[in-house]
């Protein structure tokens, strides 16, 4: 089969749940709150920063996002998990033909939604910031909230692929919960993986892209920023195939 043979249908497949998404006015309410808090928390930061000149809009921007990713991972994950406990999974398969289209088609409606509202909000934030007064501060690098966001998005891949494997809203959301916030409540639990495992979370990843100083040491990974990422990467990675098997293994 050409590249071709294999793209377009996943393309359609993508679009579809595109569409599937828009359909349903109740799944818009978590991301569409999720760029309206980002705003308010971006300007709590700023209400408490005491006249930090080191604080960009850029960086108060990306407190914000570091709301928005539990929110988008949560909702992902109930995504993942909704055609599962509505029914509508053995009719989507036939519409697809393939599993793997339906599992490569959702994660990729869910990575483009998560991005653009994690932007948006991020966006937003630093507009808001500007109107309320914050425009001495400089703007700052904003590829640190472009980063942020990607992180949000895989993370909320990571969660979708959950969903998936679990079939169940509510226990896909428990298990995204304990992934994205086990690691920093385990804290000495974890021994001499402490620093690796909390360094490589989500929520620390994107705190040390927007350069966020009240991380203690016990939150940063001894391999630094890079080492955080790929330690990330792999995670993610693991859960996304762990979530294929599963859904491949199944009697759907």
């Amino acid at each position: 089969m050409t590249a071709a043979g294999v793209v377009a249908p996943t393309v359609r497949a993508t679009r579809a749940e595109l569409v599937k998404l828009s359909s349903v006015p109740r799944l818009w309410v978590p991301p569409a709150f999720a760029v309206i808090v980002a705003p308010l928390v971006a300007l709590a930061t700023f209400n408490r920063s005491g006249g930090d000149d080191t604080l960009t809009l850029a960086r108060m921007a990306g407190n914000g996002t570091q709301i928005v990713l539990p929110l988008l991972a949560l909702w992902a994950a109930a995504v993942g998990a909704s055609e599962f406990h509505s029914g509508a999974i053995a009719s989507t398969l036939v519409g697809v033909g393939r599993r793997s289209r339906f599992y490569v088609g959702k994660l990729s409606a869910v990575a483009a939604v998560t991005f653009v509202v994690a932007i948006a909000a991020g966006g937003l934030a630093v507009g808001v910031l500007g109107a309320a007064g914050a425009g001495d501060h400089h703007v700052g690098d904003l590829w640190r909230l472009i980063a942020a966001g990607a992180v949000v998005s895989a993370t909320s891949v990571a969660a979708a692929a959950v969903g998936i494997a679990t079939r169940g809203p509510l226990f896909a959301m428990a298990v995204a919960a304990v992934g994205l916030f086990g690691p920093s409540l385990a804290g000495g639990l974890l021994g001499s993986l402490q620093r690796w495992v909390v360094g490589s979370s989500p929520n620390i990843v994107i705190g040390r892209l927007i350069a966020n100083h009240d991380l203690g040491a016990a939150q940063l990974s001894p391999a630094g920023l890079a080492g955080a990422l790929v330690g990330f990467a792999v995670g993610g990675l693991v859960v996304v195939s762990v979530g294929w098997l599963a859904f491949y293994r199944s009697d759907v």
